[in-house]
């Protein structure tokens, strides 16, 4: 459903992205007709436009599921790379949200793996300070082997 189904502005656009727009564009549409409906309020139950917001409400829930498959989502899913790297004895390269101030170094080899490029930073920022470059993905700044940020 994520492939390409045409171009918008020279932006391509996906199945998924156009089921979802127009899920959400009747949703709105409803929305509005609901919040500006001069029918009274009815004494017992809920009123048409009421009765139709709320029935948009789940087919946009609906789509969202099937589109975006949140099953798979909710699965424990290993990165393609990952299974690649332990069948070769490598390191996988793991997400830089991961990690957090105050980690030891040790703990953000094992969390993202060795990184691309170190930068020593002793001029700048003192003795022991460094930039651990993951390309592609983020800096983390490291001083006395302890992370202060990523960036």
């Amino acid at each position: 459903m994520n492939q390409f189904a045409f171009s918008v502005a020279g932006h391509p656009a996906t199945w998924a992205a156009l089921v979802v727009a127009v899920a959400l564009t009747q949703f709105i549409a409803i929305a509005l007709w609901s919040g500006f409906s001069r029918a009274k309020f009815a004494k017992a139950g809920m009123r048409s436009s009421e009765r139709a917001l709320l029935g948009s409400s789940a087919l946009l829930l609906t789509t969202w599921l099937v589109v975006f498959d949140v099953m798979s989502l909710m699965k424990e899913n290993v990165a393609p790379g990952a299974a690649q790297a332990s069948a070769s004895g490598g390191v996988a390269k793991g997400s830089c949200a991961t990690l957090r101030n105050g980690m030891r170094s040790s703990e953000i080899r094992s969390k993202v793996g060795e990184p691309d490029q170190v930068i020593a930073e002793d001029d700048v920022r003192g003795p022991g300070a460094e930039v651990w470059i993951y390309k592609d993905r983020c800096a983390a700044h490291v001083f006395q082997s302890k992370l202060e940020f990523v960036e």
